[in-house]
């Protein structure tokens, strides 16, 4: 019985390394060797984490300009698990952007939190992947052709307008304000008037909408603790992405939530009176 219970222990003990082992080679080593075996230089990752924490201290921009400078023109980093490689060298940046730009379409990839079905996110321009990105790119250029383009300037000349009257406003006052929250406002009249040629007067307005809470609670992403909580997720769900549909269950009660299912109703009506002025057959 002793040495039965002995062989059962020692197939446990066994058991349990196996698993320590498998955790730490698919978690903590594997996928931070990706950078070495391309033969670009970095700095050194940590497990589960990459280099995630030295991003966020010194900031995106300063970061970059560290790492260019102690480890050349192309280096690369992790955040999570998952590797970046920063170029800044002008020739090879040439070389991506405009002589082989078709080869370099997509973008990263980051898991949509507020949206589960696969079709809404392949609609996103900033999702959008490979031929959904060709032809979303197909569609909006003539959008933004020159002719287009002096169409609405009177409406975005408006709105310029009276952003700087309001910021003059404050300033003869010697009174502190929120410029984020006022260039939000402005950004998303101009939206409303030049691409749904709907106007509403969103920057004087003495309380928020609707419209506005919602965007804001959607699009609030430049407050620093907004930016480290992204980095927090992406470090999560780059090393494990299953808990993305725990995440998804999560915030689907948010705010942030209620606020992007307001503003795709509210953008689909919009579009289906465009279209019925149009005279488009639905």
């Amino acid at each position: 019985m002793a040495i039965e219970g002995l062989t059962i222990f020692g197939l446990i003990l066994l058991f349990l390394f196996l698993l320590i082992t498998y955790f730490w080679y698919n978690y903590c080593y594997a996928p931070y060797q990706v950078l070495k075996r391309c033969g670009i230089p970095g700095p050194a990752p940590r497990a589960l984490d990459g280099n995630a924490e030295l991003i966020v201290q010194l900031g995106r921009a300063e970061s970059q300009r560290y790492f260019a400078e102690r480890h050349g023109s192309v280096c690369g980093y992790y955040i999570g698990s998952r590797p970046y490689v920063q170029i800044t060298d002008l020739e090879m940046l040439r070389e991506v952007f405009i002589k082989q730009f078709s080869n370099f379409t997509n973008r990263e990839h980051f898991p949509a939190l507020l949206r589960k079905n696969k079709q809404d996110r392949a609609r996103g321009l900033l999702q959008a992947r490979d031929g959904h990105w060709r032809r979303s790119r197909s569609i909006l250029t003539p959008t933004f052709s020159a002719h287009k383009m002096k169409l609405m300037e009177p409406l975005i000349a408006e709105s310029v307008k009276r952003l700087v009257q309001k910021i003059d406003k404050f300033s003869g006052s010697n009174q502190s304000f929120d410029v984020h929250k006022m260039f939000g406002k402005f950004t998303m009249e101009v939206i409303l008037a030049s691409a749904f040629g709907r106007w509403k007067d969103i920057q004087t307005a003495t309380e928020d909408d609707d419209l506005t809470v919602a965007a804001s609670s959607v699009f609030g992403f430049s407050k620093e603790g907004s930016r480290l909580n992204g980095m927090v997720l992406r470090r999560l769900l780059s090393t494990f992405p299953w808990l993305l549909h725990i995440i998804r269950f999560v915030s689907s009660k948010t705010t942030a939530a209620k606020g992007y299912a307001f503003l795709e109703t509210t953008s689909m009506e919009l579009i289906r009176e465009r279209r019925a002025q149009a005279g488009t057959v639905q």
